[in-house]
């Protein structure tokens, strides 16, 4: 065992730079990935199928999106679609200025019915709703948004889309695992444990690497924060 553990570290080693560069733009690719090319992605992963069958956009929901475009001033240049999602709140993916374009998902429960008359049950902590009992009926009053609401709600997808927020978002990830390698190897020279046994070197890693960790959890919780407050 020892021979391919010494060969793995004497090959980080030597492409240690290498191995960082690639693994910050793998970081940052995989957080981005589908918002470049929004459509089949977001869609497929969020797209209203009641009965078996895609719900195409109704023109109500369609007047909806229209009307926050146009009350938002968007430009006619900026490219955005439409569909409908089984989600409770608006979904959304892409950059408006680029060719493919901004897709934002329009939750079906946005139109009452689908959600409260649909043959779908909907499970909550492993029981079916009721919307006839007490419960339900609270539970539907809650999920019925009203028009400026849900002009709102959209409104924020788009405010999102706009500023390419989801670029920012991607960047925590890639900083903390450069800052973490340069902290740690750092620290490591000025500990002289390069020349020291390897598990003491080993241990000090994974203490690094939870440090690192918690530190991309905080930077991404003060990212959102940072976001919704610009936002």
């Amino acid at each position: 065992m020892a021979g391919p553990l010494w060969w793995a570290s004497a090959f980080v080693q030597r492409q240690r730079t290498g191995l960082l560069v690639g693994s910050c733009a793998g970081l940052f690719g995989a957080q981005i990935s589908y918002h470049p090319f929004p459509d089949p992605v977001v869609q497929w992963l969020y797209q209203y199928w009641p009965q078996g069958q895609p719900a195409p956009l109704s023109p109500e929901l369609q007047r909806l999106f229209q009307e926050v475009l146009q009350d938002m001033g968007i430009p006619s240049g900026h490219c955005y679609e439409a569909f409908t999602t089984f989600t409770f709140q608006p979904v959304s993916a892409g950059f408006p200025r680029l060719p493919a374009g901004a897709v934002v998902g329009i939750p079906a429960s946005f139109l009452g019915g689908p959600v409260t008359h649909s043959d779908q049950p909907v499970i909550i902590h492993g029981h079916r709703v009721n919307w006839q009992s007490p419960a339900g009926a609270r539970l539907r009053d809650a999920l019925t948004l009203s028009r400026d609401a849900q002009k709102f709600a959209l409104a924020r997808e788009v405010v999102y889309l706009e500023s390419a927020a989801a670029a920012l978002q991607a960047l925590p990830a890639p900083a903390c695992l450069a800052g973490t390698w340069a902290l740690g190897v750092g620290a490591k020279h000025a500990l002289g444990l390069y020349g020291g046994p390897m598990n003491l070197r080993a241990a000090f890693n994974l203490v690094a690497a939870v440090a690192g960790f918690v530190a991309y959890a905080f930077s991404t919780d003060s990212l959102t924060h940072a976001l919704e407050a610009w936002l």
